[in-house]
Formats: C-alpha cells, structure tokens, sequence
C-alpha cells in the first residue's frame, strides 16, 4: 500500500509537469500554418511590461492581435517568395550562427562566474572611487613597451605625453586625464587602475584602441559608504559583477584556444593583406555587405597563416570575415591590429567548431532564437514593401501650409567664431587681446583646442540657438560683432565672436515641403501597413484563443 501512495504521487507530479511544459506550448491563435504560443506571448508580454507596467485584458487582447499581425506579414512574405531570396539565406545562416555562438559562450561562463558577496562589495566600492591618473597612449605593444623603457630609464610622462599624444590638450598636460570615476572608462583602465599604489607606473596594457600606460597620482574613496545603498544597489552590481566576470573568461578560454592553436601566419600574405586594407580604407560604408569577398583581390587558396597543423587559406578566412563591416576594417591601424583581427576571426571558427561538436545546433532555445530572428527579417522586408511606397498627396501638402504657413520659418541663425581653451585664465587673457585690437581668427589658429574650428579661424558657421545647446541663449544675446565668454564648457572654456546674424523668415512651400512631409509620413505609413494587413488577414484562416490569455500569468504577480 505504501509501494502504490508514493506511485501514485510521482504519477501525479509528472502529470502536473507535463501539464505545465504543454500549456507552454499550448497555441493561443493558429494562424495559417503558424503559431502564437503562450510560451511566445508570455516572452514578449514580459518584455512590453518592461516599458508599460500595465496588466489589463484589454492590453493582452491587443498585444496577441498585434502578433496575429505579424504572423500573416510572415505568411504574405513567404507566398511572395522573399524566403527563397539569397539575402534571407545569408541572414538566416549569420543568426543561426550567433546563436550557436551565444550558446555556447553561456555553457563556457555560466559554470564558472559564481558572484559572491565579497566581489560585489568590491564593485560596490569602486563605484565611489575616483583615482586621479596620467595616460600614455600606443598603437602598438612594441611603441608602447618603447615608451615604457623610457619612463624606466627616467623619462617624464610630460615630456612623453607631448610626443605621443595628437590631442593638443593632454599633450600640452602630460597625458593628465584629472579626476574620474573608474565605472567611467575602459574595463581594462579600470582593471589596472584599481590595482595601482598613489605614484605606481603600470606596464603597458592592452586597452580599448591600443595599449595604455598609465601613473596613479592620487585615490580618494567616498568614506560614507551606507549599507543602505549597497543594498539598494545589489541587483544592478550582480549583473555588472556577472557581465565583468563572463567577459573575463570568455576572454580567458579565448586566449587558450590561440594558444593551443599556435598560429603561425605568412608575413608575405599578411603584407598584401595590409596593402589592400590601406588601399580600401577610404570605402565609407558602414553596412554588413555579404556579397562582397572580404579581401576579394588575393588568390582564394593562398596561405595566410598555419592553425593547428592546418593551412588556413584566403578563402576560410573570407568565409569568416564576410559579415565585418568595412567600419570595423577602417579602425585597423595597424598590421598588429589586423593580425589581432584575424586571430578573432580564427577564434570565431574554433568557437563554431566546438560549440557544433555539442550538438548545440539541436538546441531548442538556438533553434527558437533562429526561427524569432528569420521571422523578424521577413516581417521587416514585407512592412518595406507596403510602407517604402507611401507618398504624401501633393495637395495634403498644399493644405497643410496654407492652414498654417507661419509654423514654416528659417530661424533666426548667426555665424560665430569660437576660442576653447583649457582654463579661465587662458580664455580671459585672449578675450583682453581681442577687445584690445588682436585677431581673433589668429588667435584661434595658434590657441584652441578644438581642431576642426582651429583651422577655419575658430569660425562655426550658421547655426540655430537650439544647435549651441546651453550657450545658446547667451550667444544670442549678443550683438553683431560682439564678444563673449568666458563660458564654460565642461571642463573647458570658450569665447566667441558674433561675425554675422540672419533674422528669422518664413519658408516656401518648396522649402517647407520636406518638414510638412515627415510631420505626415509616419501616420501614412502606419494606416497603409495597417489597412493592407487586414487585407491579407481575409486570406488566411485565423483562430485565437482569447480565454487562454487569461490563464497567463502576470510577471508582476508576486510570487
């Protein structure tokens, strides 16, 4: 008897899992051949009460229509063929690469980043920290080690700071970067920093755009620490503490898997690879471009480096490289950069290969991820179709501006010259100069900061009160050919001369065109979209479960 209670008790407790896991499943509107589950709306109502915090009936029942919606936009694209396209392939291939990836970058971090009550009380302590530093900068290690040997040998940070350093400002201050918050710049200055004794000088470092050196001058902790707001402050310091420590043995596994590798690359190839890249650094597009080879004038079987044992060729490496944007390319300095690149691309392969090798393409939650991402695609491409041809009427247009011409004006603009410089005292000694009889263009050339004005004469151009942010009113004020300042300016201060002044006027209808026409587009485009897919909801059988949403649990319940 007691063999047949418990029997019966496991029984029941399957029944109820089982339960649960199908009313997941569970379709609450069937549309076509496709789903909405309560898993899917759950998912999304979660996020949406993210940003509306509002649980009623009538906020479900729309929020399911709205993914009805999107459900025959999936459908329209599909009989409309935009799934058979070569860019919905390369889309496809791409997430559901990312997503083996992110999986697998899970499995390796989430079994080691444990956060305790000790990290967070670090982070947490940190965080009321500010450090005053000096900088020196490098694109390279062996640059950066050159300036190191410098400094050991006695050299200042001043005189080194001056060589090193395009920004007139920390060149002139011997790299000083003042007082700062360590949350407030690259985790690796961060790293390093909050290891350092007051006058310490790292060893270079590998940081966010190349390699950093940097002296402690001084330390000051906030002394009125409350557990009050550590406590308030938990959630947010885990996640960071989790986010820092993922990073870190991502990072970690990474330069194992390289070291392993032992990667030996062909200087001959990766000479023309630098060529090219310097031949192509003027490309300004920032888009992903799937159809162009990466490196497209190198033979596709030339050997670029030896991986593992292996000869790793022009074309794997194209293969790896084709969703880089021409952006990230351009920000390759140098030939250490760009082999660091291909290292990263190398490591991607590697990734792949083991991630592939635990099955993690099966994996559900990949697979879900994939099938949301691919939707999500041909949703954006059937919305263009209805929405890219949406003109507004000429005669909205006409009527629009004739109901309210004086909404339709040119502000009142002037064209300033600007000095921005590092102290008071500095922008108060040049504005003496100024008023009495100096320059101000040569003035600017030979004094500011700022070093796009710097080569106009300090001069701006026409602008708005709006476009000077706060300094707008104050420059406003001023008469035509008159100075200004000193005004702050964040840490800096500026002066400024009026040169011309242009008074508000009324705007054409051809001028006002564009202005009335983004007032009215958007509402266009949202009422077409929405008439043409209720169109399309005739040609597919719809059934939605609306008693179901009620069976929802609510993410703000408590539990």
């Amino acid at each position: 008897m007691k063999f047949s209670f418990y029997s019966l008790l496991l029984a029941l407790c399957l029944l109820l899992a089982c339960g649960q896991e199908q009313e997941g499943n569970k379709p609450l509107a069937q549309v076509g051949d496709k789903q909405v589950t309560a898993a899917n709306f759950s998912r999304r109502f979660r996020h949406f009460l993210m940003l509306t915090p509002i649980d009623e009936p009538h906020v479900r029942a729309a929020l399911l229509q709205n993914m009805v919606d999107e459900k025959v936009l999936v459908l329209e694209a599909e009989r409309r063929g935009l799934a058979e396209r070569p860019d919905y392939a390369d889309y496809v291939q791409r997430v559901q690469t990312d997503a083996v990836l992110d999986a697998y970058k899970d499995v390796i971090a989430d079994t080691q980043g444990v956060v305790n009550e000790a990290d967070l009380l670090t982070e947490f302590a940190l965080e009321n920290e500010k450090v005053h530093a000096r900088h020196l900068f490098a694109e390279t290690r062996e640059q950066a080690e050159a300036l190191h040997a410098r400094l050991q040998a006695g050299a200042s940070f001043e005189a080194l700071a001056a060589e090193s350093f395009q920004d007139r400002q920390l060149a002139a201050s011997g790299g000083d970067l003042g007082y700062f918050a360590l949350d407030e710049v690259d985790q690796a200055i961060k790293k390093v920093a909050a290891t350092l004794k007051v006058g310490e000088v790292s060893a270079p470092f590998k940081s966010f755009y190349g390699y950093s050196i940097i002296k402690l001058e001084d330390r000051f902790r906030n002394p009125f620490l409350l557990e009050t707001e550590f406590a308030k402050n938990k959630k947010r310091l885990h996640w960071e503490v989790r986010h820092q420590k993922r990073a870190e043995i991502l990072r970690a596994h990474g330069r194992k898997i390289l070291a392993d590798l032992n990667i030996a690359y062909h200087p001959a190839t990766l000479d023309l690879l630098w060529k090219e890249l310097q031949a192509t650094r003027n490309d300004s597009s920032e888009h992903l471009e799937p159809e162009q080879p990466v490196f497209s004038t190198l033979p596709p079987e030339l050997p670029v480096a030896e991986v593992g044992g292996k000869t790793w060729t022009v074309k794997a490496m194209q293969a790896q490289a084709r969703w880089t944007s021409s952006r990230q390319r351009r920000a390759l300095r140098t030939k250490e950069a760009l082999q660091e690149f291909l290292n990263g691309l190398v490591l991607r392969e590697e990734l792949l290969r083991e991630a592939k090798g635990r099955g993690l393409e099966r994996d559900a939650k990949v697979q879900a991820v994939v099938a949301e991402r691919a939707e999500q695609f041909l949703i954006n491409k059937i919305r263009a179709q209805v929405t890219d041809t949406v003109r507004v009427p000429e005669d909205s247009l006409r009527e629009a501006y004739a109901r309210n011409p004086q909404q339709y004006v040119h502000p009142r603009q002037v064209n300033v010259r600007e000095i921005t410089v590092a102290t008071r005292a500095e922008a108060e000694r040049l504005l003496a100069q100024i008023r009495g009889g100096a320059d101000f263009a040569e003035l600017a050339q030979r004094h500011s900061l700022r070093a796009w004005t710097r080569e106009r004469g300090g001069e701006v151009g026409f602008a708005a009160q709006g476009e000077f942010g706060p300094l707008g009113q104050a420059i406003f004020a001023l008469p035509k050919h008159g100075f200004g300042g000193p005004y702050q300016v964040g840490e800096h201060f500026m002066i400024v001369q009026v040169l011309d002044v242009r008074a508000e006027r009324q705007k054409s209808l051809a001028e006002a065109k564009a202005e009335i026409t983004e007032s009215f587009i958007d509402y266009m485009k949202r009422a077409a979209l929405k008439k043409q897919t209720q169109a399309w909801r005739e040609d597919y059988k719809i059934e939605v479960d609306m008693n179901g949403l009620s069976r929802i649990r609510s993410p703000l319940q408590k539990s």
